[in-house]
């Protein structure tokens, strides 16, 4: 029986990987930029998001859904994050022998994230899990460039929500193992402004582009439990393209020697598909007789895409996303912890980038207190996100 819901739950995943038709594919861009966070799950993000072979709380329908199976008692969470972002906006060029100054505005802009709520049941051998959530978000605006009557604010903003439904089987088993389906949002919006100008001309472009899709997203995962304190896990997951409309406004001007050649607008909808990488997840874990946890990750992201460069057609690439961390009781109701984890070095303007984490749990009665900080190294961008959650236990 085992083996036939395996099969079955293998079948799901690949048909929805599979995609008709010639169609060009769109890649959002890498999830760290402009989309930043790794999941949810304040402890698993507290331990760098080396999560996949413990999984043992709600944010297993993110991480590993067989982690469900563990879980054995009604369960609700929720999860709250705040979202600061700290950069320069470029509107200005170096172009050939003209220099109009390399012009940049800074910005920095802090935003409430609700970030997510699920609610887990155990029955006999099994955990379902039913939740919603936001595992990637950014909303990065701020400044304003004023050119004659045009003004704008710059922006680069994105948001990813899932709702998804997760069971698991192989309560108490050295092996369990799980299914997620679920349905996703994408929406965007960008805003840029460019301007450039010397002794003889000037040139001015401002767009603005906006995308709202939707699509089906499918998980599978494992975790095998190899003595009483370690384990080993694995998690695969894919998902349709988001389909849906991209709009656009564009506005061009272009001046010689006070001659004005173009003062254009230029406004369009188009249907549009968007996709985010397809994941494969490998990770372990080790406890102690204290109880400290130590456990280690790697996530291996493949991006899907259509187009027709100077050497042919492309077809995606891999990309490996490494994570370590480490959680310590210091008394029966806290427990703290610390983690680390890298994005793939084109994320953020091809730098490289090193996100720390630290976190904590506080326990009284049936509530579990936790909360994260997630603080980005590196890179043009500076990210900082700070976590809140609660978990009620019956």
């Amino acid at each position: 029986m085992k083996t036939k819901g395996f099969l079955w739950a293998v079948f799901i995943a690949v048909a929805l990987s599979y995609k008709i038709g010639n169609a060009n594919i769109i890649v959002v861009p890498d999830l760290n930029y402009p989309l930043h966070g790794i999941g949810i799950g304040t402890r698993a993000i507290g331990m760098g998001g080396a999560f996949v072979a413990l999984a043992d709380d709600p944010s297993a329908i993110w991480w590993n859904p067989a982690g469900l199976s563990k879980i054995k008692r009604l369960s609700v969470y929720g999860e709250m994050s705040y979202l600061y972002e700290k950069g320069e906006f470029r509107y200005g060029y170096y172009y050939g022998p003209y220099d109009s100054g390399d012009r940049n505005v800074s910005y920095s802009k802090g935003s409430f994230v609700p970030k997510a709520i699920v609610l887990t049941v155990p029955y006999r051998d099994m955990g379902i899990g039913i939740g919603a959530y936001v595992p990637y978000c950014s909303n990065k605006e701020d400044g304003e460039f004023t050119w004659k009557d045009k003004r704008i604010k710059p922006a680069e903003k994105g948001k990813v929500t899932k709702a998804e439904f997760s069971i698991a089987s192989g309560k108490n088993n050295a092996f369990s193992f799980g299914l997620t389906i679920g349905y996703q949002w994408l929406t965007t919006e960008k805003r840029s402004f460019y301007h450039e100008e010397h002794e003889e001309w000037e040139s001015v472009r401002w767009n603005t582009e906006e995308f709202a899709g939707k699509g089906f997203s499918a998980s599978i995962g494992g975790i095998w439990k190899i003595g009483e304190n370690s384990g080993v896990g694995i998690a695969m997951g894919t998902q349709t393209p988001f389909q849906g409309e991209k709009k656009d406004q564009r506005y061009y001007y272009y001046a010689y020697h006070d001659t004005v050649y173009q003062d254009t607008t230029y406004i369009g909808e188009a249907e549009e598909e968007r996709t985010l990488p397809k994941f494969l997840r490998m990770g372990g874990y080790i406890e102690n007789e204290r109880g400290t946890v130590i456990s280690a990750q790697i996530d291996f992201l493949h991006q899907s895409y259509y187009w027709y460069g100077w050497y042919g057609p492309s077809s995606g690439s891999v990309e490996p996303y490494l994570h370590a961390g480490i959680e310590h009781p210091i008394r029966e109701n806290i427990t703290l912890r610390a983690g680390i984890y890298s994005s793939p070095k084109d994320s953020y303007y091809y730098g490289d980038v090193i996100t720390f984490t630290s976190g904590f749990t506080v326990k009284w009665h049936s509530l579990r207190f936790e909360g994260v900080i997630e603080n980005m190294a590196g890179g043009d961008d500076k990210v900082r996100i700070g976590s809140l959650s609660v978990l009620y236990e019956w």
